[in-house]
């Protein structure tokens, strides 16, 4: 079975309300291989994201430009490190074939 790509809301990973996930999630091109599914959130789960973030932002204005950059260093390292396992997945997402 492919792996189920999680909801985010205040700020960690979330199983939707009804824990539905659309039936055949991300799709190869070339061989109709699922490659994750993707989940189906209800009103209330987009509800929780957006009170989450509404109620996160005047902390995160109050933030200075130096620590508010940190996280994206870290997305950049992270994507440094996993730079070849980015690359198959998109080529795969496209329908591309490896090698």
């Amino acid at each position: 079975m492919a792996p189920l790509v999680p909801d985010v809301g205040e700020g960690v990973r979330a199983t939707p309300e009804h824990g539905h996930h659309l039936g055949q999630g991300q799709v190869t091109g070339h061989a109709r291989e699922v490659l994750v599914g993707v989940p189906l959130s209800s009103a209330t789960d987009v509800d929780r994201a957006v009170r989450a973030a509404s109620e996160a932002l005047p902390a995160w204005r109050r933030t200075p430009p130096g620590d508010r950059i940190q996280p994206l260093f870290r997305l950049k390292a992270l994507l440094d490190t996993h730079y070849a396992e980015l690359a198959r997945v998109i080529t795969q997402e496209c329908g591309k074939t490896l090698g």
